[in-house]
């Protein structure tokens, strides 16, 4: 839930914040899969935590958060528990493997192309 909060912070931050434009020199399929995988990490973010929480919320265990009880929004029910737990883990893994295209990406701008688009990503 912890996990959740700040997802929903940056979520925020981000939908006020437009990035600068990237140079000209990036190319067009550079722009558009960049667009892609901002939007897809930005999913995969999002249904991260609400996987958890439903998973753990069906799984007929009581749930708290720092010791406050949380609601239960379904009976026990071992079936769904792993159908969200295995949609939860799939994301898990495409947000893994979104975060290493992600770095290299970076690196590719950092290293190879050295075109200012690595220090974009610093907070001002």
């Amino acid at each position: 839930l912890t996990l959740a909060d700040l997802v929903a912070l940056r979520v925020v931050r981000r939908l006020g914040h437009a990035p600068p434009s990237l140079p000209a020199s990036v190319s067009l399929w550079e722009v558009k899969s960049a667009r892609a995988s901002h939007l897809l990490l930005y999913i995969a973010m999002v249904l991260l935590p609400v996987t958890g929480y439903l998973g753990a919320s069906v799984s007929g265990d009581p749930m708290s958060y720092f010791g406050l009880p949380l609601p239960a929004w379904s009976e026990r029910n071992d079936a769904l528990k792993e159908l969200i737990f295995d949609a939860h883990s799939v994301i898990a893994w495409m947000l893994l493997v979104l975060v290493a295209v992600h770095v290299l990406g970076a690196m590719k701008h950092l290293v190879k192309d050295k075109d200012g688009v690595f220090w974009r990503m610093w907070p001002r």
